[in-house]
């Protein structure tokens, strides 16, 4: 009896907890199925809803809308407009011409059209705008006077003997530019929009001005005027033009020039390629910020040459005797006739317009490695003071390469050609192993071995200082003796590659095509004015383009 009252007792006991858990009740968000009732949460009663539709299927999903695809970067350009003429030049050409009667004169225009003197600027460009030298006008048609362009293959024989490729008769209005009919000695300059013409010049064409029925009569400026002078001095390639008469010989004109300049419109795009063709002017403020206040030294022969500079004992009293090519207006030494000042000279514009300073110019005519001087004078770079230069311009050894005498250009440039795998670096530190442990027969050294022991000596004596070499330029005096003036280039950039010295390459301004503009000499050896100044800014070109590369370079904006 016992047991059953217990047992009874045991049912009702279970009893409620058995409807609480049979309950209809929601399980707590979270809550595990097979989580333990001992649970401290109240659960959430159901509340009914008398609104609520029996369970329908569910909807199908819709499907996902394609993704729509990412608008393509709108292509970068960067644009600028780069004038021919150095803004220096185009000054004092304006000064010279502008309302003067003795700017200019009338120009032939039966004998037109008259190509571009100038063969390698305009390849490949687009003219935004021409500026031009008005002598005289004949009559408007519609408002406007013509002046025409024309485009010619780049030979001699299409300029003499073909039609032009393309034409363009530039309209310039006469009350835009205040430009009356039939007018003479008008000299004014004006400078008309090209754009809408679309001219672009390609690789293997050149231009040429003018035509004989044109109604706008430019200027020329001959031999002795002002013009022409700052022409023949600063700017060679615009003295002078090429004449097309009929079949007559095509020849470059030296005695007059029509007197324009242009802009070409440029672009880019890429900020690299855009920084890496900056103007000179540029280039120049770039190179100023890293190398201004510079002891700049130069290491020489005739054509680095000064009277009264690299001859000057007050510099180093080392350099007294050397032989001077170049004369200085301020003595009378030099063998050339046409004086020049430091500023005419590549390395004095470096100096001066680089805000450098001069520490020694040890360069002397006619001297050559084989005639071993060099060993010394590369040790005499320092200043009657003391001061050491911290950049040092080489331009060294064309007389070597061009002589009849010359030493052979050496092993160097074979092991290199035939490295196979190895690096340039490995080969040349294995020859120069060998070079510079003999260096006391230097006197037996070939052209190789000689240039790279004076770079050595510059750089034991002169640590830290930064170095360029320039390029030997190609001349008729090398032809003349079979001599292959580029074999020694390749040796003299492989030599300052490996020593970490800038290599100028001359060779990207002074061509085979264009060296009579730029040399004083029959045999194109010596630059003139305009020569020196295409080295010196291939020098800053050089040199910019080694700022721009560091990946840390920030351009200004």
């Amino acid at each position: 009896m016992k047991k059953i009252i217990a047992l009874l007792l045991t049912v009702f006991m279970l009893l409620p907890l058995c409807l609480t858990a049979c309950g209809d009740v929601d399980e707590p968000v979270g809550t595990d199925p097979e989580q333990s009732t001992n649970s401290t949460e109240k659960p959430t009663e159901k509340v009914p809803n008398d609104t609520q539709k029996p369970d329908e299927p569910d909807e199908p999903d819709e499907p996902d809308e394609p993704d729509e695809p990412d608008e393509p970067d709108e292509p970068i350009v960067l644009e600028r407009e780069v004038s021919y003429l150095p803004e220096t030049v185009l000054t004092k050409m304006t000064e010279l011409f502008e309302g003067k009667s003795g700017g200019g004169t009338a120009y032939w225009m039966e004998g037109a059209p008259y190509a571009l003197r100038d063969r390698e600027s305009f390849k490949g460009k687009t003219l935004a705008s021409i500026t031009l030298a008005v002598y005289g006008t004949k009559t408007a048609v519609d408002g406007n006077f013509i002046f025409t362009l024309q485009i010619f293959k780049n030979t001699p024989e299409a300029i003499e003997n073909s039609s032009p490729l393309r034409t363009y008769n530039i309209k310039i209005s006469a009350e835009e530019y205040g430009l009356s009919e039939n007018a003479s000695g008008v000299y004014k300059l004006i400078t008309v929009d090209l754009a809408e013409y679309g001219i672009t010049i390609a690789d293997d064409e050149i231009m040429a001005f003018c035509d004989k029925d044109d109604t706008l009569i430019p200027a020329y400026a001959e031999g002795n005027n002002p013009v022409y002078k700052l022409f023949e001095r600063d700017f060679p390639d615009m003295r002078g033009f090429s004449l097309k008469v009929g079949k007559s010989a095509w020849a470059p004109s030296t005695t007059n020039s029509l007197i324009y300049n242009f802009t070409f419109a440029e672009k880019y795009d890429s900020e690299e390629e855009y920084v890496k063709n900056a103007t000179f002017e540029e280039m120049l403020e770039v190179v100023k910020d890293v190398y201004g206040g510079a002891d700049l030294s130069v290491f020489g022969d005739s054509i680095s040459t000064l009277y009264g500079v690299s001859n000057n004992a007050s510099y180093n009293s080392t350099i007294g005797s050397n032989v001077a090519y170049y004369a200085n207006s301020q003595y009378t030494g030099g063998a050339l006739n046409s004086p020049m000042e430091i500023e005419d000279t590549y390395w004095g514009r470096f100096v001066t317009l680089g805000d450098m300073n001069l520490c020694v110019n040890n360069s002397w005519g006619g001297d050559s490695l084989s005639a071993d001087r060099y060993v010394n004078r590369a040790q005499q770079l320092h200043n009657a003071s003391g001061k050491t230069p911290n950049f040092i311009l080489v331009y060294f050894g064309i007389n070597d390469a061009s002589s009849a005498s010359r030493p052979p250009v050496g092993e160097l440039k074979e092991l290199l050609e035939n490295r196979g795998n190895k690096s340039e670096d490995k080969v040349i530190e294995a020859w120069l192993e060998d070079t510079l442990a003999n260096k006391a027969n230097y006197r037996s050294f070939d052209f190789s071995q000689m240039y790279a022991y004076m770079l050595q000596l510059m750089l034991d004596n002169y640590p830290g200082a930064k170095m360029a070499c320039i390029s030997l330029v190609s001349n008729k005096i090398a032809e003349r003796n079979g001599a292959d003036v580029e074999e020694y280039n390749y040796v003299i950039k492989a030599l300052a590659d490996y020593f970490g010295i800038f290599y100028v390459d001359q060779g990207n301004v002074i061509t085979k095509d264009n060296r009579e503009v730029y040399m004083i000499d029959g045999d194109v050896v010596h630059p003139n004015v305009a020569g020196h100044g295409l080295i010196f800014e291939e020098i800053v070109r050089t040199l910019y383009i080694d700022i721009v590369s560091d990946p840390k370079y920030k351009p200004n904006k």
